[in-house]
């Protein structure tokens, strides 16, 4: 699907994977029927056309949460953040600096609140003040990615080496610790059963916890390119998504046992990689604005 012309960034499923939202380079976000590979949907009203390197589903139905990047200069590092409302096309604006220097890595978003990943920490907007809470999660330090649960009532934050801390949404303290290899997560997420978390590092490592208690149930050392997304199948295997960032993608699925059971090769200028919650599809996003969904099943049955 010719979905922009210019770099695919962010791509996420809908709850429900009928739908998959883009962000692009040139500012438009975009929302597409998964079964159709139609365009329903595209927002590039915004004032300040910035690129949309962040999208998430949520807080409400037909919402999305837009992360925009930009500035003068391309090291500016600017951001804003957008609640898109997909049914009548209208953006409004959440919040963002001017000035800052740090990047924001990636957003998720809830009916109680929407988190930002980046450095130097957490960013909130907190649904019900319709406020920026400052040091919600003072805890997290530099982090590369956030996820809710399936419940909405606990994040996970991809934050120091090694380390990835589970909050309960309101309580400063992170409920859970988890430790699981020594370089930095790249992205994190929750099982669809909210069972499992998981995360992906620097490294290409592999890591599942067991969500209520902690434990660490399967780690694997995954191959040389980070780890873009990550999700679990209805038999409790893995299935990662490696690369680095600007290439093909080496999809691996885990057994059981931590090993790799098998392995697909997308090859192309691929920047952006997201699983769909029910582990039936993967999207990708090239440097040239193409879009794909592949049938995860049928890319990894021969191998």
């Amino acid at each position: 699907m010719p979905a922009t012309n210019g770099t695919i960034h962010a791509l996420v499923f809908s709850p429900d994977g009928t739908c998959l939202a883009s962000g692009a380079h040139d500012g438009t976000a975009q929302l597409w029927n998964v079964g159709s590979g139609k365009s329903v949907g595209a927002q590039d009203k915004r004032k300040d056309k910035w690129a949309v390197v962040g999208v998430a589903f949520g807080p409400g139905w037909g919402e999305l949460v837009l992360l925009t990047q930009g500035g003068k200069k391309a090291t500016d590092n600017q951001f804003r953040v957008f609640r898109w409302d997909a049914v009548a096309n209208t953006a409004s604006l959440l919040g963002g600096a001017a000035g800052v220097r740090f990047s924001r890595r990636s957003v998720a978003a809830s009916p109680r609140g929407v988190a930002l990943a980046g450095h130097p920490g957490i960013d909130w907007y907190d649904c019900p003040t319709g406020k920026w809470a400052e040091e919600a999660f003072p805890d997290a330090g530099p982090c590369e990615g956030v996820a809710f649960d399936r419940d909405m009532r606990h994040l996970a934050v991809a934050g120091k080496p090694g380390e990835v801390l589970v909050y309960e949404v309101g309580v400063k303290k992170p409920s859970r610790r988890l430790k699981g290899g020594k370089v930095p997560a790249t992205c994190v997420r929750f099982s669809p059963d909210g069972t499992r978390v998981l995360a992906g590092d620097e490294a290409g490592g592999v890591w599942v916890w067991d969500a209520a208690t902690g434990k660490l149930v399967r780690e694997g050392e995954g191959g040389p390119d980070e780890v873009l997304d990550i999700t679990t199948l209805d038999n409790d295997e893995v299935v990662s998504a490696h690369g680095p960032g600007d290439g093909g993608v080496t999809l691996r699925r885990w057994s059981k046992a931590a090993v790799p059971a098998a392995e697909a090769s997308l090859d192309g200028k691929l920047r952006a990689v997201a699983f769909s919650p029910d582990g039936r599809h993967v999207a990708t996003g090239d440097l040239e604005g193409e879009l794909t969904v592949w049938d995860l099943a049928l890319l990894l049955a021969d191998s």
